[in-house]
């Protein structure tokens, strides 16, 4: 009878148990709240190291349990680490982790994914010589064995794998887009055995300055520039050049030939004797002379005969207009976009024999007017050379000597195609 009793207690008991169980799962009931795109942080990487392939930058996290229990759970709580402290070189397999787990001992986390694959390796560099490439053809007289770059050798550092992929360094130029051997600069690119860009590096070398040399030639002659007036009573007999013609380096295959190079102004002003002085030569923009950029001039001066001399000698004045077609050595990208209003009516002053004063008018001097050095947009004072057909009269004076003439320099687009 005792026996029955104690077992009817018992099975009292575990009724009780089962419907406290049933009340608090109507009351209490487990849940599963759900948190997407937790952010997952990687930490403790050596130096040395990159993480060349990361798993996911986020995951879901699934919170089980009951329902008062996991009411205050928010995103906010969760800090989920991949711990890379210990981790070398190679392919990973790592657990996700919160980094402080353990306060959710009464609830049942599960992460997705719950593993993350990572692939981790050495960063290493490594040094190329800069290389330059041409596409298509390049115009003639350009000197390709002689190129020269701004850098020389690039170090590049990256992932090993990376970084031992890469096949060379180079800097990319079409060659359509080269007309001069002015330098360029090119951007720098790594590319792989298969010609593709490799990327994810470091340079230490982000672009280059190329120049590449021109070589074509240009023979033009010497033109004195004689200035002044010799003493009453001379004249100039002969002009000696040395030498008389001069090889001149063009420095773009865009650059027209010139026939003339003029000198400084040689000023004889008062001169009795004969003399002979090494004068500079004004060497046009775009050309250049391979040698000290002077030549010798002797002017050769004579007294003149002076029997029967005023009635042989007469002076003459011719009026002239200045026009385009009396500028020389005008670049092609230079436009005249005002002469000085004043000064476009020139007189020049001729003396000689009379009877050839008689017949000389405006069609028998030649204005030349040198814009060599008129390169960018601006106001530049010219001066004025004239030229005359016969040798045996002179120009005694040209008024004005120069004119003030404004340029404007047009913009050239250049086709550089990367």
């Amino acid at each position: 009878m005792k026996n029955k009793k104690l077992f009817f207690k018992f099975l009292s008991l575990i009724i009780a148990i089962l419907l406290w169980f049933l009340a608090m799962g109507d009351i209490n009931p487990t849940r599963t709240k759900e948190f997407l795109n937790i952010p997952v942080q990687y930490t403790g990487l050596k130096d040395g190291l990159i993480i060349t392939k990361e798993g996911r930058k986020n995951i879901d996290i699934e919170v089980i349990g009951r329902r008062n229990e996991i009411a205050d759970i928010h995103r906010s709580n969760f800090d989920i680490k991949v711990d890379l402290e210990d981790i070398g070189p190679g392919e990973h397999r790592i657990r996700l982790y919160d980094e402080d787990e353990f306060r959710f001992n009464n609830y049942q986390i599960v992460y997705n994914p719950e593993y993350i694959d990572l692939k981790i390796e050495k960063l290493i560099d490594k040094k190329f010589d800069i290389q330059v490439e041409i596409n298509g053809n390049i115009k003639d007289g350009f000197d390709t064995d002689k190129i020269s770059l701004s850098n020389k050798t690039c170090t590049v550092k990256g992932p090993e794998s990376v970084i031992n992929s890469i096949s060379k360094v180079v800097a990319v130029l079409e060659g359509r887009s080269i007309s001069s051997n002015k330098p360029i600069e090119k951007e720098l690119i790594a590319v792989d055995k298969n010609g593709k860009i490799v990327k994810g590096i470091e340079m230490s070398v982000k672009s280059v300055s190329i120049n590449i040399p021109f070589g074509d030639n240009n023979i033009a002659g010497i033109e004195p520039n004689i200035v002044g007036e010799l003493a009453e009573g001379y004249k100039i007999e002969s002009i000696e050049i040395n030498p008389k013609n001069i090889n001149l380096i063009k420095e773009s295959s865009d650059i027209d030939d010139i026939n003339t190079v003029y000198t400084e102004n040689i000023d004889i002003s008062g001169n009795t004797e004969s003399f002979e002085k090494k004068v500079a030569l004004l060497i046009p923009e775009g050309f250049k002379y391979s040698k000290d950029n002077t030549v010798n001039i002797k002017v050769n001066i004579k007294k003149t005969e002076e029997e029967n001399r005023d009635d042989k000698i007469e002076e003459k004045l011719i009026n002239m207009n200045i026009s385009g077609s009396n500028f020389v050595n005008k670049a092609d990208d230079i436009e005249i976009v005002n002469i000085d209003s004043i000064n476009t009516n020139i007189d020049i002053l001729v003396e000689g024999d009379k009877s050839k004063l008689e017949t000389l008018d405006s069609s028998k001097l030649n204005l030349k007017l040198d814009l060599s050095s008129a390169l960018e947009s601006g106001e530049y004072t010219i001066p004025i050379i004239a030229n005359i057909e016969d040798d045996s009269l002179k120009i005694k004076s040209i008024k004005p000597d120069s004119i003030l003439v404004k340029i404007k320099r047009e913009e050239m687009v250049e086709d550089r195609t990367n």
